[in-house]
């Protein structure tokens, strides 16, 4: 099979899983960039021969046989100019490949692979900052592979937002995180392949001079999370999280430095 990934400086790269890439450094007949800029999230529709690639501050393309076509959202006539996050979440829907979600400081989504967007929130931010970088955007969003219309929206300035009904009404759930003491970066949502209502949250505090683990499990829709940091070191701020595609008690994280396993969703 074959893997997609973003480099920083060094564009969109695909390559095949049984590539020894030490021995040709991505320059060999099994690596090959695809695109240029920072490299930042990939969607792939193997069905319609599509891959989804963008760069930094949200420049998103749909690549096929033709020409690379920029596919991301405009400022409409009357609305404040979209705001998008260096590395801005863009999600092709697990129930339809036409779909695509993308959230700058609204979620849109696209019902014909990018070419037409409509905004399915208001501003889900709070900060007043404008700078590069934090700059009140989404920084991760996660769809439920079990329920159309069940999406997570994070953000820079620390809120976590979830939507059962296709952005209709949005619901905070930024309150109830035991231990984390102010609102911090959100590194990534997921939404539990295995449970509707269960939900994975991590944070990124190191911005705030905080460098602990912060790893989090809601079973209820996040109406109140759990800590899973568990054992998890505290000086490597946590950047993912990812439930195994078959076990549900098998979770990998990803920190600053390191990657690490539990085998007991979060237990240790």
């Amino acid at each position: 099979y074959n893997i997609y990934g973003g480099l920083q400086d060094n564009g969109t790269l695909k390559g095949s899983s049984s590539n020894l890439w030490h021995d040709n450094q991505y320059k060999g007949k099994d690596w090959e960039r695809i695109f240029g800029g920072d490299g930042m999230h990939v969607n792939v529709d193997d069905e319609d021969k599509l891959t989804y690639v963008g760069f930094q501050f949200g420049n998103s393309f749909r690549l096929s046989s033709a020409a690379p076509k920029k596919i991301t959202p405009p400022t409409y006539v009357g609305e404040d100019l979209l705001r998008k996050n260096w590395n801005t979440p863009v999600m092709m829907s697990t129930h339809n490949k036409d779909i695509l979600y993308f959230a700058g400081h609204k979620v849109y989504r696209s019902m014909n692979k990018g070419d037409d967007w409509t905004a399915i929130s208001d501003d889900l931010t709070e900060s007043e900052n404008r700078g590069n970088v934090p700059f009140a955007t989404a920084t991760s969003l996660s769809e439920s592979p079990l329920k159309f219309g069940l999406i997570w929206v994070g953000t820079d300035d620390g809120l976590v937002w979830v939507t059962d009904d296709g952005g209709a009404t949005w619901s905070k759930r930024t309150d109830h995180f035991p231990g984390l003491s102010g609102k911090r970066w959100v590194s990534r949502l997921v939404a539990s392949r295995f449970e509707e209502l269960r939900a994975y949250a991590t944070f990124d505090g190191h911005r705030n001079d905080d460098f602990a683990s912060h790893v989090y499990m809601s079973t209820d829709a996040g109406e109140s999370w759990k800590s899973i940091a568990a054992n998890l070191p505290d000086d490597g701020p946590v950047r993912v999280i990812r439930e195994d595609v078959k076990n549900p008690d098998l979770l990998f994280g990803g920190t600053e430095f390191a990657a690490f396993v539990s085998f007991d969703r979060g237990g240790h």
